[in-house]
């Protein structure tokens, strides 16, 4: 009887710590499965933080097209009056009072810049210049700061 009573004991007890490991190598499959969905979650995060970071700066920004009928240099800043829906010929004929006469506001932008990026554009070229969003008072001819600047029509000499 004691014999049989010591056969069930460690029965029971072998068949525990088989449940225990058996117990122990679900907990680390599960263990090592969340492990897994974590490291995915955060690869896929930084690629897109990545991508969305390192994205052009151009789709973000404004752009406006038009003659240069003005450039000024003015403490050290240099600014570009940009004027859309004029001819070449009438950017290099008129000056600021002739067209805050004659055009519509919405169509005239003064560029600012401090990097000289503005450096060998001329009175008359066309130009494309690209700036960040930003609030600005209407309906007077409103100042931006310029990102970026880009000739796309020459003066012809």
């Amino acid at each position: 009887m004691v014999a049989a009573a010591t056969f069930f004991v460690l029965t029971e007890q072998i068949g525990r710590a088989r449940n225990d490991k058996i117990d122990l190598v679900k907990f680390w499959i599960r263990d090592r499965f969340y492990c897994m969905k974590r490291i995915i979650f955060a690869t896929i995060s930084s690629v897109f933080l990545l991508l969305t970071a390192c994205s052009n700066t151009q789709d973000r920004l404004n752009q406006f097209e038009g003659y240069v009928v003005e450039r000024v240099k003015e403490n050290e800043r240099e600014k570009i009056l940009v004027v859309s829906g004029i001819t070449q010929k009438e950017a290099l004929e008129k000056n600021l009072k002739d067209v805050a006469e004659s055009e519509n506001h919405n169509n005239i932008i003064w560029f600012v810049n401090e990097e000289n990026s503005f450096k060998g554009i001329q009175k008359g070229e066309k130009v494309i210049v690209w700036w960040a969003p930003q609030m600005h008072n209407m309906p007077s001819i409103i100042t931006l700061l310029a990102e970026k600047v880009e000739v796309i029509k020459k003066l012809k000499e």
